[in-house]
This record gives structure tokens, C-alpha cells and sequence, in this order.
């Protein structure tokens, strides 16, 4: 599928994208917060993406961005930058970004990245096309990294072979375990030794999916965040604004 950005509306975090003379997707941007299980306080966002068609049906995001090319990706990515860089400079706020492995080869749009950010951010990567890509995109993870950006390995899984290689080969900074973990019967024991094992190869983990406080209550490891739709749902910027400032008057009230 061909995508043409046709209007970026910075104040409302939305683009429209023509991939016909008739028809559009538009994406509007929602930050999802990642959580301490401990205290309830926000670590993190992730950027996530709202897709709605020219007939105001919702997309299935994973689907969609099948269709789309990494050239595609990548602008989306910038665009991302551009709407939430003021955020996280006033609110002091990590968000993380979505993006494939194969898209840190390109050394023209990581120098793009680097020139545009001017606070930390997190970088998720989402799929992994070869180990051979990702060790070639080594040198720019190095420049992205020095340049206040941390790595993150998502939906990691045992029985992805790629990820599980990728997890033995980069030096991630958070490492997300896929939400199928919490499906499984003997997932208390399962994620546990997970956590101990992944734990060697970064410096914390999130652990996705968490939808109730049965949930919650069974993974309070140190260093483990928590993200779900029991602390949560995606947010508007202004919703995620009211949350950091319930919980800074919340802070110094306590």
C-alpha cells in the first residue's frame, strides 16, 4: 500500500494519509503509560497509533502497518518526533516509539533521529528481519544510544527465534515480554523464570498485557513495569497531561 502524508495537525497529534484520490487513513496519536506495579506511577508512554478509514472504520494496527512500506515507517516515526518532542521537554516525561530493526540500517534517517531529538527517548523495536540487518545497524544503535536514546526489545517471546537471537546480540535497555506469557497455565512459573533469565541482557522489563489485579499482585518484581489495560487505555496528550499532574499534586500532598 502506497501512503502519501497529506496534513499534519500538530495541536491534535493526527495525520491524514492519502492512498487514493478518494481514500485516507488517518492516525491520531495516543500514549499508553507504563507503570511501577509497586506505587501506580507512570515510567514510561508508549506511542501508539489510532487508525480510522475514509468510512470511519477502525484498523487492526498490526495489519495495517504490514501493508506499509519502511520508507512509510519511517516518516511516521519523524512525525511522532515532531508532535511529542514539546511534551516530553515540559513534563520531563520517557516516551517510547515503535519502529522495525531494518529501519536503524539507514544512516541517513538515524542522523535524521539524532538531529531532530533533543531529550531522551526509548526506541522500541517491534520486528526483527535478519540477525544480519540488526548486527549491521550496530554502529548507528551506538550513535542513537550516546545520543540519550535507550533500546527496547518488544514482544520478546522464547519461541520467536529471531528475537531470541537478537536479545543474545544487542545491549537492550528494557526488554518487553509478549502478553501471551500471562495466557499460559503456568504462567506465575513461567514469567518468573523468564524475568530471571532475561534480566541478564537488560536492565529492566515491562511486562505486557496485564488486564486485571490478580495479574498485578503475581509479577511485583523489582525492575519489572507493568502495561495493560488494567492501569490504563491509550490516552489523548491531554489526558496523559492531566495524569502527570494528578500524580505530581498527588506527590506533594502525600
Amino acid at each position: 500500500m502506497k501512503l502519501c502524508i497529506k496534513e499534519i495537525t500538530t495541536d491534535k497529534h493526527t495525520i491524514y494519509c492519502e492512498y487514493s484520490a478518494k481514500e485516507y487513513v488517518t492516525f491520531e496519536f495516543r500514549l499508553q503509560p507504563i507503570v511501577n506495579p509497586l506505587d501506580y506511577k507512570t515510567f514510561a508512554f508508549e506511542v501508539l497509533s489510532h487508525l480510522v478509514n475514509t468510512s470511519g472504520e477502525e484498523l487492526d494496527n498490526e495489519d495495517f502497518f504490514e501493508l506499509i512500506d519502511d520508507e512509510f515507517i519511517k516518516e511516521i516515526f519523524l512525525c511522532q518526533l515532531h508532535c511529542f518532542l514539546p511534551f516530553i521537554n515540559t513534563h520531563n516525561a520517557l516516551l517510547s516509539f515503535n519502529l522495525p530493526s531494518v529501519c536503524l540500517t539507514d544512516d541517513v534517517f538515524v542522523q535524521q533521529v539524532i538531529e531532530v531529538i533533543n531529550c531522551p527517548i526509548a526506541i522500541e523495536i517491534t520486528c526483527i528481519d535478519s540477525i544480519k540487518s540488526l548486527n549491521k545497524a550496530k554502529g548507528n544503535i551506538t550513535k542513537l544510544k550516546k545520543s540519550g536514546v535507550s533500546l527496547w526489545l518488544d514482544d520478546y517471546h522464547h519461541k520467536d527465534s529471531l528475537k531470541t537471537a537478537a536479545l543474545q546480540s544487542v545491549e537492550w535497555d528494557i526488554v518487553k515480554l509478549d502478553r501471551e506469557y500471562l495466557y499460559y497455565d503456568d504462567s506465575l512459573e513461567m514469567i518468573n523464570l523468564l524475568i530471571g533469565l532475561v534480566s541478564f541482557h537488560c536492565d529492566n522489563i515491562i511486562l505486557e498485557g496485564v488486564e486485571s489485579d490478580s495479574q498485578r499482585v503475581g509479577f511485583l518484581n523489582r525492575g519489572v513495569y507493568h502495561q495493560g489495560y488494567h492501569y490504563c487505555y491509550p490516552l489523548s496528550l491531554n489526558e496523559a497531561i492531566e495524569l502527570l499532574d494528578f500524580k505530581q499534586i498527588e506527590a506533594y500532598t502525600a
